[in-house]
């Protein structure tokens, strides 16, 4: 089943790149509509945006794949999220709120490739959308607006970061809760030590 989400979630995200590119050549061969910073802010053309892609395909199945198939629960002792959280990252309990310098990478790569398919993918079918609706010249004023009362211009963006965080949210639950048992039991066995002592 890992294997098959890990391909299904690939193919979509390659699927609706392509249809983002086909459908801005298009719409601007001449890029004079792309959104992308690297055309509209830094003047760079089709050959920035390939590699922009190409890099995010890259990051996207080297942290997915490493989610997917090689990253295990860490389990510790703690029985605490944030504790938790601060244990397996900064292999400190009590660095959540205060932690600068990461001490383990594993559970990062982790997050990024649990959130990063669905945050791409919800991203890339609000911009095909918006391109279908300009090739077919339906009206999205309120979208338009919309997109304009955002700070940064961009619904795409605000959607896959809020995407991006409630499953980093969720990751962390889900790992904190497969360990708990373990993590439990452990405890208690140090309170009984600590007694019969």
């Amino acid at each position: 089943m890992k294997k098959v989400k890990f391909w299904i979630l690939m193919s979509v995200y390659v699927l609706l790149a392509l249809a983002d590119g086909a459908l801005t050549f298009y719409n601007t061969p001449d890029l004079s509509m792309e959104g992308n910073p690297l055309v509209a802010k830094l003047g760079l053309g089709w050959g920035a945006l390939l590699v922009a892609n190409l890099l995010g395909l890259a990051l996207l199945a080297v942290t997915f794949g490493y989610e997917t198939f090689k990253y295990k629960t860490i389990y510790t002792k703690e029985v605490k999220l944030t504790r938790y959280c601060s244990q397996i990252v900064y292999h400190r309990p009590d660095k959540f709120w205060t932690g600068i310098l990461i001490k383990d990478f594993r559970p990062i790569l982790a997050i990024l490739g649990f959130v990063m398919p669905y945050a791409l993918i919800a991203g890339r079918v609000i911009i095909v959308a918006e391109w279908v609706c300009i090739t077919l010249r339906v009206p999205i004023d309120v979208y338009w607006r919309i997109n304009q009362m955002l700070f940064f211009g961009k619904v795409e963006i605000f959607v896959a970061v809020a995407v991006a965080i409630a499953l980093m949210l969720y990751w962390m639950n889900k790992e904190f809760k497969t360990q708990l048992p373990a993590a439990r039991e452990l405890l208690l066995s140090q309170i009984g030590k600590r007694r019969e002592q």
